[in-house]
């Protein structure tokens, strides 16, 4: 099994790094870990794209989750069909905290 950190422990508007999975992987765990003193608040972003090499304009949103003062991991697969590329994003600054994004697949 592959883990990747998409974004590592932030709460500032960031977008993290950008890996490529291939078109045979169609199902990927995901797991984000607020900071275990504050917890975050907060909205993140997971995005995909099927360009060959993304450019700013190629990415689509797969999933946002909101989350409110939240203290504990949030563990979740996901299901999905030719999306080569994942990445994960902090459109706004967090308003509590930080958190990690991490996958696996």
């Amino acid at each position: 099994m592959t883990n990747l950190t998409l974004m590592p422990l932030t709460g500032a508007a960031s977008t993290g790094t950008a890996y490529n999975i291939g078109t045979s992987i169609t199902q990927a765990n995901f797991q984000m870990t607020p900071q275990a003193s504050a917890g975050f608040s907060g909205t993140i972003v997971l995005e995909g794209s099927s360009s060959p090499s993304p450019t700013v304009n190629d990415w689509f949103n797969l999933a946002t989750l909101v989350f409110s003062a939240h203290n504990s991991t949030v563990d979740f697969n996901m299901y999905f069909t030719n999306t080569p590329w994942i990445r994960a994003r902090l459109p706004a600054a967090g308003t509590q905290g930080a958190i990690s994004v991490y996958m696996a697949y």
